[in-house]
């Protein structure tokens, strides 16, 4: 090589180095010629193209040490990073120097860019950053996802609501078995439902998008019987060992009617139940201790099945009623004595529809006489029953609290010096009776 070769080789090496010297210093400082991205981590597929709903994810170089105008963020000093959907500028969100983004549905067949920008002294660059053109698959779908819930007061109001944390379908209709259907609209919604019409039992909740998804409620919810039933102390009349019960208000063809008894001053977990009473007709119940107060209360059942199982379902509880049973002893009577009888004839008219006999007139020979009954004592009660005649069976009821009851009857036939059983039972209470035994003796007829 020539003397001048060399000089020439020397020189240019020297003006390389000071050249390169201050690219480096230029790129370590500005950026300048600095390739930023560094790694695509995720989201690209095998074609180029990515699928909406995924995440894109660029992890870049360490910008707080490549630029001191960089801090931390996007969008510091003299650093812009974001990335670019068909000119529309999107934040992406920066965690430990990877900036992600997801892809949006709505950006279909669109186009997915990565952008790092900055400036120094002035100078813009942009020339060394790398971008990522990526198309949005138009046939993507999101999946529907959300919850629907449902709560239930006191008085048989549901509230459903629903919300929708993916997806671009709304809410269409909320179906209660797949039967009773409810509109409702929107990512979210609030619905009252009254729930008292529904069958009593466990019910599916579900609810249909207009996309056709289907999202359920997880659980089964029950329906109640929210109807008190009626009981009132008048439904009651006791006896020494029983009582007899007339059902009050009955709604037999949605209910079956339970009486729940207990004596009074025991806790209801020692109760006894009886029934189902299942019409007007009145039922007898046994077994009774006499003089004995007792409490009952009334309350709806009904039985159903859901799974294969059956469950019995019981509504709220009625009022309470408190009864006494009957004495066990019979009235204290001292003496009955049947006086002032007579007996008479009288004739009964014959019967006409209008001008046609239907029946002869006849003569009717009968007795009538007086029973008279002396108690050891004042019973204490409301009243006594009397009867006196074999040929009736209408008892005759005196009122009051007294030591002596008189009372007449009249009686077929001639009856003057024979004898009448005369029977006497108390009634202890107006209005439930409360009964005594019946006092039973054989009265000579006198005149």
């Amino acid at each position: 090589m020539s003397k001048m070769t060399k000089r020439s080789f020397i020189a240019f090496t020297l003006v390389l180095t000071m050249v390169c010297s201050l690219a480096f210093q230029y790129q370590v400082k500005a950026g300048g010629g600095y390739d930023f991205v560094e790694n695509l981590v995720q989201g690209i597929e095998s074609d180029g193209t990515v699928t909406p709903g995924k995440t894109l994810s660029i992890q870049v170089a360490d910008l707080e040490k490549s630029c001191s105008g960089f801090k931390k963020g996007y969008d510091a000093g003299q650093i812009k990073v974001y990335w670019d959907v068909n000119g529309e500028r999107l934040t992406p969100t920066y965690d430990s120097g990877v900036f992600t983004q997801k892809v949006r549905y709505e950006d279909a067949g669109k186009s997915y860019c990565f952008f790092v920008l900055g400036s120094y002294q002035g100078e813009n660059y942009n020339n060394n950053t790398r971008s990522y053109p990526v198309n949005a698959n138009p046939y993507a779908k999101e999946e529907s996802k959300g919850s629907i819930d449902i709560s239930i007061d006191s008085k048989g109001i549901a509230t459903v609501t629903g919300t929708l944390t993916a997806g671009d379908a709304t809410f269409k209709y909320v179906w209660v078995d797949n039967k009773n259907r409810f509109e409702v609209s929107g990512k979210s919604f609030k619905k009252t439902i009254d729930t008292k019409n529904f069958d009593i039992g466990y019910h599916e909740l579900s609810a249909e998008l207009t996309d056709g998804t289907e999202i359920q409620y997880p659980k089964v919810f029950p329906t109640a019987i929210y109807e008190k039933p009626a009981l009132k102390i008048t439904n009651f009349e006791t006896y020494p060992k029983k009582l007899i019960f007339t059902t009050p208000n009955y709604n037999g063809y949605k209910y079956d009617y339970y009486l729940q008894v207990k004596k009074a001053g025991e806790k209801w977990d020692k109760a006894k139940l009886y029934g189902s009473f299942d019409s007007y007709v009145p039922k007898v119940i046994n077994s009774l201790k006499p003089g004995t107060k007792y409490v009952f209360r009334a309350v709806y059942t009904k039985k159903t099945k859901y799974g294969g199982k059956e469950y019995y379902f019981a509504g709220p509880k009625s009022g309470e009623v408190t009864v006494k049973t009957g004495p066990k002893a019979k009235p204290p009577i001292q003496s009955i004595r049947i006086s002032k009888a007579v007996t008479s004839k009288h004739w009964v008219k014959p019967k006409y529809e209008g001008l046609k006999l239907v029946a002869e007139g006849f003569w009717v020979t009968d007795t009538t006489y007086t029973v008279t009954i002396k108690m050891k004592k004042k019973p204490g009660v409301a009243g006594i029953y009397v009867h006196s005649s074999s040929n009736s069976p209408l008892y005759q009821y005196i009122k009051g609290n007294k030591k002596v009851y008189k009372c007449k009857f009249r009686v077929g036939g001639k009856a003057i010096g024979k004898n009448a059983t005369v029977q006497v039972y108390a009634k202890g209470n107006k209005t439930y009776g409360c009964y005594s035994p019946t006092y039973k003796k054989k009265v000579k007829i006198k005149r």
